[in-house]
Protein backbone atom coordinates (compact mmCIF):
# COMPACT_ATOMS: atom_id res chain seq x y z
CA UNK A 1 0.00 0.00 0.00
CA UNK A 2 2.96 2.58 0.80
CA UNK A 3 4.33 2.07 -3.04
CA UNK A 4 0.47 2.95 -3.87
CA UNK A 5 0.54 6.09 -1.86
CA UNK A 6 3.94 7.39 -2.73
CA UNK A 7 3.34 6.53 -6.47
CA UNK A 8 0.35 8.86 -6.07
CA UNK A 9 2.26 11.60 -5.00
CA UNK A 10 2.45 11.54 -1.14
CA UNK A 11 4.25 11.57 1.37
CA UNK A 12 5.68 9.49 4.28
CA UNK A 13 5.55 11.25 7.43
CA UNK A 14 6.19 9.90 10.90
CA UNK A 15 3.34 8.63 13.71
CA UNK A 16 3.88 8.26 17.22
CA UNK A 17 3.69 4.09 17.76
CA UNK A 18 1.13 4.56 20.81
CA UNK A 19 -1.24 5.24 17.66
CA UNK A 20 -1.12 1.86 16.52
CA UNK A 21 -2.03 -1.50 17.88
CA UNK A 22 -2.77 -4.79 16.10
CA UNK A 23 -6.36 -6.24 15.79
CA UNK A 24 -6.15 -9.47 17.40
CA UNK A 25 -7.13 -12.10 15.01
CA UNK A 26 -7.30 -15.52 14.16
CA UNK A 27 -7.35 -17.57 10.87
CA UNK A 28 -10.99 -18.05 10.34
CA UNK A 29 -11.27 -14.15 10.73
CA UNK A 30 -8.12 -13.55 8.41
CA UNK A 31 -9.42 -16.04 5.42
CA UNK A 32 -13.71 -15.03 6.04
CA UNK A 33 -14.12 -12.93 3.13
CA UNK A 34 -11.45 -14.77 0.66
CA UNK A 35 -12.74 -17.50 -1.48
CA UNK A 36 -9.21 -19.54 -1.02
CA UNK A 37 -9.42 -20.35 2.46
CA UNK A 38 -5.74 -21.42 2.68
CA UNK A 39 -3.49 -18.28 3.79
CA UNK A 40 -0.91 -19.16 1.49
CA UNK A 41 -2.47 -19.07 -1.53
CA UNK A 42 -4.43 -16.04 -0.55
CA UNK A 43 -1.02 -14.82 -0.06
CA UNK A 44 0.06 -15.78 -3.38
CA UNK A 45 -2.85 -14.36 -5.39
CA UNK A 46 -2.85 -10.81 -3.73
CA UNK A 47 1.09 -10.88 -3.87
CA UNK A 48 1.11 -11.27 -7.69
CA UNK A 49 -1.61 -9.06 -8.24
CA UNK A 50 0.30 -6.14 -5.93
CA UNK A 51 3.35 -6.93 -8.07
CA UNK A 52 1.31 -7.27 -11.42
CA UNK A 53 -0.41 -3.76 -10.79
CA UNK A 54 2.53 -2.24 -9.92
CA UNK A 55 4.73 -3.47 -12.54
CA UNK A 56 2.44 -1.63 -15.36
CA UNK A 57 5.37 1.73 -15.01
CA UNK A 58 3.02 3.94 -13.34
CA UNK A 59 0.07 3.35 -16.28
CA UNK A 60 -2.91 2.81 -13.93
CA UNK A 61 -6.25 0.85 -14.45
CA UNK A 62 -9.76 2.06 -13.82
CA UNK A 63 -11.13 0.14 -10.73
CA UNK A 64 -13.23 -2.44 -13.48
CA UNK A 65 -10.10 -3.20 -15.30
CA UNK A 66 -8.09 -3.66 -11.93
CA UNK A 67 -11.01 -5.85 -10.69
CA UNK A 68 -11.03 -8.22 -13.95
CA UNK A 69 -7.59 -8.34 -13.23
CA UNK A 70 -7.53 -9.65 -9.86
CA UNK A 71 -10.26 -12.04 -10.94
CA UNK A 72 -8.16 -13.66 -13.16
CA UNK A 73 -5.71 -14.02 -11.20
CA UNK A 74 -7.73 -15.77 -8.60
CA UNK A 75 -9.57 -17.76 -11.20
CA UNK A 76 -6.65 -19.37 -12.39
CA UNK A 77 -4.33 -20.02 -9.13
CA UNK A 78 -7.58 -21.76 -7.57
CA UNK A 79 -7.85 -23.45 -11.55
CA UNK A 80 -6.64 -27.30 -10.60
CA UNK A 81 -3.96 -26.48 -13.27
CA UNK A 82 -2.96 -23.82 -11.25
CA UNK A 83 -1.55 -20.93 -13.34
CA UNK A 84 0.90 -21.07 -16.28
CA UNK A 85 0.72 -17.95 -18.07
CA UNK A 86 -0.76 -14.34 -17.77
CA UNK A 87 -1.02 -10.90 -19.61
CA UNK A 88 -1.26 -7.77 -17.61
CA UNK A 89 -2.40 -4.51 -19.72
CA UNK A 90 -0.08 -2.01 -19.73
CA UNK A 91 -1.25 0.71 -21.78
CA UNK A 92 -1.87 1.43 -26.06
CA UNK A 93 0.16 3.52 -28.05
CA UNK A 94 0.53 4.63 -31.52
CA UNK A 95 3.37 3.99 -33.42
CA UNK A 96 2.84 5.66 -37.42
CA UNK A 97 -0.13 3.51 -38.74
CA UNK A 98 -0.33 1.20 -35.93
CA UNK A 99 -1.84 1.12 -32.83
CA UNK A 100 -0.14 -1.21 -29.98
CA UNK A 101 -1.53 -2.95 -27.13
CA UNK A 102 1.56 -3.28 -24.68
CA UNK A 103 0.93 -5.92 -22.24
CA UNK A 104 3.72 -7.46 -19.21
CA UNK A 105 3.70 -11.62 -19.49
CA UNK A 106 4.37 -13.79 -16.51
CA UNK A 107 5.09 -17.13 -16.47
CA UNK A 108 4.70 -19.38 -13.42
CA UNK A 109 5.66 -22.85 -12.23
CA UNK A 110 5.43 -24.19 -9.13
CA UNK A 111 8.53 -24.08 -6.93
CA UNK A 112 10.45 -26.89 -6.13
CA UNK A 113 9.78 -27.70 -1.92
CA UNK A 114 14.08 -28.76 -2.16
Amino acid sequence: MIERLLIRGLQQGVVPCELLSAIEHGETERTRFHEAIDRELNASINGFYRIADLARYGEWLALEPRQRLYASIRSAMLSPEGLKTIHVPVRTTMVHLYEIDVFLRYDFRPRSRT
